[in-house]
């Protein structure tokens, strides 16, 4: 899965290898030691995919196309600095989110004043013998405001609630970052969570254009989520790499979920010093703008209805 291969029918994703290249060579020098090249890499690659979800797809050598979503982790014993890899474009990304829940939250009220008022005005009309005042606003909230508050990511787990999300709010996208995944691993291995462990997997590659959530209650609502793609990225420790290998080696089954993460780097031991170098601001500034125009264009596309959706 190339991410210089999407399609060219939106500018701004001519702009991603350049700026991502650039971005992450700025952080791996902003520290008295050197931090990993290929573990940014790895981390802002899963943020990209994770913030572009469902709005477009790569055209494989095959002809076959895919959503370009991921399953990413970063592994390195404990002390690394695992997690800092994860807070540069996760810290982008929740603010964003917040700025655009402010938003719609302001758009909800203005709305909800607009409609008081007009509701006043009608009943005084009413009493007046007059026609009552005609819907002044549209079904979409205006330009640059998601028509819901919308998690572009979040750090829940739940697959409940991660699947209501994907069915009522995002259009089918859902973007998590979890730090040590280890205990997601091991939750997942518990009796009964065989239902989530399918879901988990056939969100990777889903097979068709629409998924089917069944309940356990026959009179519980059956959702439905398009264009499902979800994207994953956290961490995992050294030790429990090994203990899902040593599982696998022993059982002699792979873990279908575990094999799923195909987007991996492994933090080398040693940290070769070297001087400290400030951050360079163009970098982030270029990275950070290139997000900023994706989430516009998540924007545009959650406003299309799922059934009528086609990614670019």
């Amino acid at each position: 899965r190339n991410i210089h291969s999407m399609s060219s029918s939106c500018n701004i994703f001519n702009e991603v290898p350049a700026a991502l290249g650039y971005f992450c060579e700025a952080h791996q020098k902003t520290k008295p030691f050197k931090t990993s090249f290929n573990a940014h890499l790895t981390a802002n690659v899963a943020v990209l995919a994770g913030i572009l979800g469902n709005i477009v797809k790569i055209e494989l050598s095959s002809g076959y196309s895919v959503y370009p979503n991921l399953y990413s982790y970063i592994i390195g014993n404990s002390g690394q600095g695992k997690s800092g890899y994860l807070s540069h474009g996760y810290g982008l990304i929740s603010n964003i989110q917040k700025i655009k829940n402010k938003k719609h939250k302001e758009a909800k009220k203005e709305r909800f004043n607009s409609k008081k008022k007009r509701e006043e005005e009608n009943s005084q009309r009413k009493l007046e013998g007059l026609k009552p005042l005609p819907r002044t606003y549209e079904k979409n909230f205006p330009e640059g405001v998601f028509n819901n508050k919308y998690p572009l990511c979040t750090m829940d787990f739940t697959i409940e609630g991660m699947q209501q999300d994907m069915s009522e709010r995002t259009g089918g996208n859902f973007f998590v970052v979890r730090d040590e995944l280890m205990g997601t691993f091991k939750t997942l291995k518990k009796q009964g969570r065989q239902n989530d462990i399918s879901f988990l997997n056939d969100a990777y590659e889903p097979v068709g254009e629409s998924y089917e959530i069944t309940r356990k209650m026959d009179a519980a609502k059956v959702d439905t989520i398009y264009n499902m793609s979800l994207n994953i990225l956290g961490t995992i420790q050294t030790a429990g790499i090994r203990s899902q290998l040593k599982d696998y080696l022993k059982e002699g089954v792979a873990d279908a979920f575990f094999a799923r993460f195909q987007n991996i780097s492994i933090l080398p031991i040693e940290d070769e010093d070297q001087d400290y170098k400030p951050l360079n601001k163009d970098a982030t500034y270029a990275f950070e703008k290139l997000i900023q125009d994706i989430v516009e264009e998540r924007v545009r596309c959650s406003k299309i209805d799922p059934c009528d959706f086609t990614p670019k």
